[in-house]
Protein backbone atom coordinates (compact mmCIF):
# COMPACT_ATOMS: atom_id res chain seq x y z
CA UNK A 1 0.00 0.00 0.00
CA UNK A 2 1.50 2.63 -1.22
CA UNK A 3 0.02 6.78 0.08
CA UNK A 4 0.07 9.57 -1.63
CA UNK A 5 1.94 12.60 -0.73
CA UNK A 6 0.28 15.58 0.52
CA UNK A 7 -0.09 18.12 -1.49
CA UNK A 8 0.40 21.77 -1.59
CA UNK A 9 -3.17 22.54 -1.21
CA UNK A 10 -3.70 20.05 1.58
CA UNK A 11 -0.87 21.38 3.54
CA UNK A 12 -2.16 25.11 3.02
CA UNK A 13 -5.42 23.98 4.27
CA UNK A 14 -3.94 22.39 7.62
CA UNK A 15 -1.86 25.34 8.43
CA UNK A 16 -4.68 27.87 8.23
CA UNK A 17 -6.94 25.66 10.31
CA UNK A 18 -4.21 25.69 13.06
CA UNK A 19 -3.74 29.67 12.71
CA UNK A 20 -7.55 29.81 12.87
CA UNK A 21 -8.02 27.86 15.99
CA UNK A 22 -4.87 30.17 17.40
CA UNK A 23 -6.41 33.30 17.17
CA UNK A 24 -10.40 32.18 18.35
CA UNK A 25 -8.14 31.03 21.61
CA UNK A 26 -6.16 34.55 22.21
CA UNK A 27 -9.75 36.02 20.90
CA UNK A 28 -11.83 34.20 23.21
CA UNK A 29 -9.52 35.03 26.19
CA UNK A 30 -9.25 38.94 25.38
CA UNK A 31 -13.17 39.15 24.89
CA UNK A 32 -14.08 37.25 28.27
CA UNK A 33 -11.57 39.11 30.48
CA UNK A 34 -13.38 42.75 28.72
CA UNK A 35 -16.79 41.21 29.19
CA UNK A 36 -15.88 40.20 32.96
CA UNK A 37 -14.56 43.36 33.50
CA UNK A 38 -17.96 44.65 32.00
CA UNK A 39 -19.78 42.62 34.71
CA UNK A 40 -17.78 43.72 37.47
CA UNK A 41 -18.15 47.74 36.37
CA UNK A 42 -21.69 47.06 35.95
CA UNK A 43 -22.49 45.69 39.56
CA UNK A 44 -20.58 48.40 41.14
CA UNK A 45 -22.72 50.92 39.16
CA UNK A 46 -25.36 49.13 40.82
CA UNK A 47 -23.97 48.84 44.31
CA UNK A 48 -23.20 52.83 43.84
CA UNK A 49 -26.95 53.71 43.07
CA UNK A 50 -27.81 51.78 46.30
CA UNK A 51 -25.62 53.57 48.60
CA UNK A 52 -26.68 56.45 47.59
CA UNK A 53 -30.21 56.05 47.85
CA UNK A 54 -28.91 54.66 51.18
CA UNK A 55 -27.30 58.10 51.98
CA UNK A 56 -29.95 59.96 50.85
CA UNK A 57 -32.88 57.84 52.69
CA UNK A 58 -30.85 58.31 55.85
CA UNK A 59 -30.50 62.65 55.38
CA UNK A 60 -34.07 62.99 54.54
CA UNK A 61 -35.01 61.06 57.70
CA UNK A 62 -32.21 63.31 59.85
CA UNK A 63 -33.92 66.28 58.35
CA UNK A 64 -36.85 65.66 60.18
CA UNK A 65 -36.14 63.76 63.06
CA UNK A 66 -32.63 65.11 63.72
CA UNK A 67 -32.38 63.19 67.75
CA UNK A 68 -32.30 60.12 66.19
CA UNK A 69 -29.12 59.09 64.31
CA UNK A 70 -28.67 55.88 65.60
CA UNK A 71 -30.38 53.40 68.21
CA UNK A 72 -30.45 54.64 72.30
CA UNK A 73 -30.29 58.51 70.89
CA UNK A 74 -32.32 60.97 72.76
CA UNK A 75 -32.43 59.00 75.98
CA UNK A 76 -35.73 56.95 75.78
CA UNK A 77 -36.91 54.72 72.89
CA UNK A 78 -38.12 56.88 70.69
CA UNK A 79 -35.21 56.35 68.85
CA UNK A 80 -35.69 52.34 68.42
CA UNK A 81 -35.72 50.87 64.98
CA UNK A 82 -37.01 52.17 62.29
CA UNK A 83 -36.92 55.16 64.06
CA UNK A 84 -33.24 56.02 63.46
CA UNK A 85 -31.63 57.52 60.43
CA UNK A 86 -29.01 54.27 60.54
CA UNK A 87 -32.01 51.74 60.37
CA UNK A 88 -33.26 54.04 57.41
CA UNK A 89 -30.24 54.01 55.31
CA UNK A 90 -29.26 50.65 55.98
CA UNK A 91 -32.98 49.23 54.40
CA UNK A 92 -33.16 51.37 52.07
CA UNK A 93 -30.77 50.74 49.50
CA UNK A 94 -32.53 47.14 49.11
CA UNK A 95 -30.84 43.41 48.19
CA UNK A 96 -28.05 44.26 46.23
CA UNK A 97 -25.74 44.58 48.57
CA UNK A 98 -24.08 43.11 52.12
CA UNK A 99 -25.38 45.27 54.44
CA UNK A 100 -23.42 43.85 57.01
CA UNK A 101 -20.26 45.46 55.61
CA UNK A 102 -21.75 48.79 55.33
CA UNK A 103 -20.56 51.82 57.53
CA UNK A 104 -22.95 54.42 58.36
CA UNK A 105 -21.50 57.54 59.97
CA UNK A 106 -24.29 60.27 60.75
CA UNK A 107 -23.05 64.00 60.70
CA UNK A 108 -25.38 66.95 62.98
CA UNK A 109 -23.66 69.92 64.35
CA UNK A 110 -23.91 70.01 68.02
CA UNK A 111 -26.85 72.46 69.28
CA UNK A 112 -28.70 71.58 66.09
CA UNK A 113 -31.68 73.76 64.87
CA UNK A 114 -33.73 74.54 62.05
CA UNK A 115 -31.55 75.00 59.07
CA UNK A 116 -29.04 73.39 60.05
CA UNK A 117 -27.13 70.72 57.77
CA UNK A 118 -26.78 66.95 58.32
CA UNK A 119 -24.94 64.34 56.53
CA UNK A 120 -25.08 60.92 56.07
CA UNK A 121 -22.21 58.67 54.66
CA UNK A 122 -21.97 55.19 53.58
CA UNK A 123 -19.14 53.42 52.81
CA UNK A 124 -19.04 49.56 51.07
CA UNK A 125 -15.77 47.27 50.35
CA UNK A 126 -17.62 46.03 46.87
CA UNK A 127 -15.59 42.51 46.39
CA UNK A 128 -14.71 42.07 42.80
CA UNK A 129 -15.20 38.82 41.29
CA UNK A 130 -12.71 39.28 38.58
CA UNK A 131 -9.33 37.59 39.34
CA UNK A 132 -8.08 38.96 36.18
CA UNK A 133 -9.00 42.57 37.21
CA UNK A 134 -8.37 42.01 40.66
CA UNK A 135 -4.56 41.44 39.59
CA UNK A 136 -4.56 44.47 37.53
CA UNK A 137 -5.65 46.79 40.21
CA UNK A 138 -3.50 44.43 42.84
CA UNK A 139 -6.76 44.40 45.20
CA UNK A 140 -9.76 42.27 45.93
CA UNK A 141 -11.87 45.06 46.12
CA UNK A 142 -13.29 48.49 45.98
CA UNK A 143 -14.48 51.16 48.83
CA UNK A 144 -17.64 52.86 47.39
CA UNK A 145 -18.68 55.62 49.11
CA UNK A 146 -21.90 57.66 48.97
CA UNK A 147 -22.88 60.95 50.89
CA UNK A 148 -26.10 63.10 50.94
CA UNK A 149 -26.52 66.44 53.01
CA UNK A 150 -29.84 67.81 53.81
CA UNK A 151 -30.86 70.73 55.79
CA UNK A 152 -32.99 70.24 59.02
CA UNK A 153 -36.89 71.14 58.79
CA UNK A 154 -37.95 70.16 61.89
CA UNK A 155 -36.92 70.08 65.67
Amino acid sequence: MKTEPMTLDRQTTRRQRGQSLVEVAISLTLLLTLFSGIVDLGRAYIASVALQDAANEGAIYMSVEPACRYVGDGGSSVCNDPNNAEYRARNAGGGELDWSRVEITVNRPPGYSIGDSVTVSVHYRFALITPIISQLLSRDSLILTASATHLIISE
